[in-house]
């Protein structure tokens, strides 16, 4: 038997309504009875602790903990380039001043990966530094120790961002420790040379080139 287009037409589009019809009352029974459509996978439930986008909390808090050290280190700084000041070592001041801003830098930059990751940095009440020194050798230990007890630390945040798995902290954190070898560098070589200028006129005379012995001609003039 054939049939005309029309007719044709006509029954394709009734068998069509007749499935669709089934199709939804099929769906909706499922759905009074709880029961998932067969064609759809159930929706996968994260737990925190495997959900990569939320920040595990210990780095949160050593991170933060990291960011709070680097402002104690610049008002540490701050206060040996003002000690400097006084005592007319300006050049000594002057790269202390530096660093006072690289460490607020850095601070900056922990405060700033926390915020893009959800995270609102927790400002923490700083320890006074100290404002009073005996020679501008004390001044170069305490900044040696400073620089030591800073890589100490972002190395250990490193080592829990890789018990973790906290992937995304890891590049700042290297980029950090492998800035660390520089600033120990200079910390170590400021008590060497401080210690080398036994009287005053070598210190007055270390003090006038102490910039560039520490980072280099191209540095100190920037």
């Amino acid at each position: 038997m054939r049939f005309s287009i029309a007719e044709t037409e006509r029954i394709l589009i009734t068998n069509w309504n007749l499935s669709y019809r089934r199709g939804v009352e099929w769906r909706g029974m499922l759905k009074r009875l709880g029961i998932p459509h067969p064609s759809r996978k159930p929706i996968q439930q994260h737990s925190s602790e495997n959900d990569f986008s939320i920040m595990n909390k210990s780095i949160q808090k050593a991170i933060n903990d990291q960011a709070n050290y680097e402002r104690y280190a610049a008002q540490c700084y701050t206060a040996m380039s003002y000690w400097c000041d006084a005592q007319d070592y300006g050049g000594f001041a002057a790269f202390l001043a530096k660093q006072a801003k690289e460490e607020i830098e850095h601070a900056e930059a922990f405060g700033k990966h926390l915020l893009e990751r959800g995270v609102q940095p927790v400002l923490s009440v700083l320890d006074a530094p100290e404002n009073e020194f005996e020679s501008v050798l004390d001044i170069a230990k305490l900044a040696q120790k400073i620089e030591g007890k800073n890589s100490e630390q972002i190395k250990l945040c490193y080592e829990l961002s890789v018990d973790v798995k906290d992937y995304q902290s890891q590049p700042l954190l290297l980029r950090f420790i492998e800035e660390q070898v520089e600033e120990e560098a200079w910390a170590g070589k400021m008590v060497t040379l401080a210690q080398r200028a036994e009287c005053p006129g070598a210190l007055m005379n270390l003090d006038r080139h102490i910039v560039k012995e520490l980072v280099g001609e191209q540095q100190a003039l920037r």
